[in-house]
């Protein structure tokens, strides 16, 4: 019984990511309520140039809220945030959200380096970073 569960498990992720087409994405699901935002960072190391689309995914994996396309030469950065106010209303609300990275193949995927924060909207401050997969 425990090798079924395990194989369950490992298929679910497998659909999962086969659902997501983003590619080397390793974010979590993301909750934020409507006095939060939550933001994707991504940097091209000193080695190279990194291109990406930068983006949000819903738990049905529907694309939510805008979307970047980036073409970072080296040591330059980029960030793509979404406001929680503009898909929660309620005060008691929150929304799981998908930092959501679809690399580009114009170039090799190790310059590019990523990360997700969730920062309260009122006083700025962060209270959530989570780092991506530290080669896109």
């Amino acid at each position: 019984m425990k090798y079924r569960s395990l194989a369950v498990v490992a298929f679910a992720f497998a659909l999962a990511n086969l659902a997501f087409g983003q590619g080397a994405t390793s974010f979590p699901m993301i909750g934020i309520t409507n006095a939060q935002s939550l933001q994707i960072n991504i940097a091209a190391d000193s080695t190279g140039s990194c291109a990406a689309e930068l983006g949000f995914q819903n738990s049905s994996v529907a694309p939510v809220g805008p979307t970047l396309s980036v073409n970072l030469a080296a040591g330059q950065s980029a960030s793509l945030a979404v406001n929680g106010s503009t898909l929660v209303k309620g005060f008691a609300q929150r929304i799981e959200l998908l930092p959501a990275i679809n690399p580009s193949t114009q170039y090799p995927p190790d310059p590019c380096h990523a990360s997700a924060e969730v920062f309260e909207n009122f006083l700025a401050n962060t209270t959530v970073v989570v780092e991506g997969n530290p080669d896109y």
